[in-house]
């Protein structure tokens, strides 16, 4: 008779899920997973043909908890400023889930190119082509700037190798995007 599975899926990706909150991604294994959950490694393997399989939900559901961290903090008058600010403070709140996001090797790195035509950044794009009146090819040079400015930030925090509260940061990244206005909007 096979094995009845008495742990779902859904309770091992969240147990997932926590441990990387609290530990990182490196800390998600069966031995760990197992006494979060009190229970044998049996569960896991029934739901999950290995570890890299399950890294790969858990990644998903890091990728979601981002979205919805982001859309939180949209401010559709301030979208693009709003947005960078809520990557960084992604970084600054949930260090672990934005380690295991954007500074692990679980996922392939991409290109400019497709940073700039992803559709989640389309809205920034055009954001910024209306609010400095200039043309979409500005705008997306502009655009990566300010990607590369705030990851650049989100990266320095998730290391903790800056330490800068959230109004620096607002500071900061609302500043430069006005250098960028005065140096490329049309006058």
């Amino acid at each position: 008779m096979p094995a009845k599975k008495q742990i779902s899926k859904e309770a091992i990706l969240q147990a997932s899920l926590e441990i990387v909150r609290e530990c990182g991604l490196n800390a998600v294994n069966a031995r760990n997973l197992a006494e979060k959950l009190q229970c044998s490694t049996q569960p896991i393997y029934l739901s999950f043909t290995g570890m890299d399989e399950l890294k790969v939900a858990v990644t998903r559901m890091i990728d979601k908890e981002y979205d919805l961290f982001v859309k939180r903090r949209i401010d559709r008058n301030n979208y693009v400023i709003s947005k960078a600010k809520a990557h960084v403070l992604f970084a600054l709140y949930e260090k672990n889930l934005y380690t295991a996001m954007f500074l692990s090797n679980t996922l392939e790195g991409i290109s400019l190119d497709e940073i700039v035509n992803a559709e989640w950044n389309q809205k920034a794009i055009s954001s910024i082509t209306s609010d400095f009146r200039i043309d979409k090819p500005t705008a997306e040079k502009i655009f990566i700037d300010i990607w590369l400015l705030s990851s650049g930030l989100a990266t320095e925090l998730a290391a903790n190798k800056m330490r800068i509260n959230e109004t620096d940061i607002q500071s900061l990244l609302s500043g430069f995007y006005e250098r960028m206005k005065n140096c490329y909007a049309e006058k």
